[in-house]
């Protein structure tokens, strides 16, 4: 732990009483305090590294294309200008909260009945600002939607199994237009919707998935396109065969 201060000459600024360097380590040693930390916040890979302030939230994320001297003073800058903002948020400034609440849902503060009810809450949403927090939605509610798949699976038979029910989910929030605005939560969005249309012969899903995944993905998703179009042109061989009958 140290005083803010001791970090204000190299320049970072101050906040609030206390920063605090902490680093997690995950053991999965049962009944160990703070186990889930690292997934709580949103941790997915090693390094992961975020500004928190002294109540534990997270208030800045550092990606890795940053991770330099000026990235660490950037992610400190922002997580101090996000706590301002926050704060003006908390007094019900409107313009605060529309600006406060999709930065909010990045950084895994709300579950997803909770940002629908502060979303109710909001006033005269601008259009933009409106796209980007339904999509930010749209993935919250796809991460509930995935969350059987986060936990330990002994069977790993069930994957598949759980991947499928899954991907028909996401099919239907798909029909409903509640698709992710984040990039890889899309490109998992359509990638299960293929996986599950595969196994359902669904071909309307399997076209939509994977003419999405290539339109707007391309080379980041190449491998699983060129695995599944080969099984998409045969379920429309066999559908072609059936109708000649």
């Amino acid at each position: 732990m140290l005083e803010s201060g001791a970090l204000s000459d190299d320049g970072f600024p101050e906040f609030g009483k206390e920063v605090v360097l902490f680093i997690h380590i995950t053991t999965q040693i049962e009944g160990r305090k703070d186990e889930k930390l690292f997934s709580e916040i949103g941790g997915t890979g090693f390094p992961h590294v975020v500004a928190m302030n002294p109540a534990g939230k997270v208030i800045g994320e550092l990606h890795w294309e940053k991770r330099t001297v000026d990235g660490c003073r950037e992610l400190m800058k922002d997580g101090k200008a996000f706590t301002e903002l926050m704060a003006k948020a908390e007094k019900g400034d409107n313009g605060a909260r529309i600006e406060y609440f999709p930065k909010a849902l990045k950084l895994g503060h709300f579950k997803l009945a909770e940002a629908k009810t502060y979303y109710a809450g909001l006033k005269n949403v601008p259009a933009e600002a409106k796209k980007e927090i339904d999509g930010l939605l749209a993935g919250l509610e796809m991460k509930d939607i995935l969350a059987p798949l986060s936990r330990p699976i002994m069977d790993r038979a069930k994957v598949k199994e759980l991947q499928v029910a899954a991907g028909r989910k996401l099919w239907e929030m798909e029909q409903g237009s509640r698709v992710p605005g984040e990039e890889d939560d899309a490109i998992t969005f359509y990638a299960l919707i293929v996986i599950a249309a595969e196994e359902d012969k669904n071909l309307p899903a399997f076209e939509r998935g994977l003419s999405v995944l290539k339109d707007r993905f391309g080379s980041k998703v190449k491998r699983f396109i060129d695995q599944k179009q080969p099984v998409l042109d045969k379920l429309k061989e066999e559908k072609e065969e059936k109708k000649d009958k």
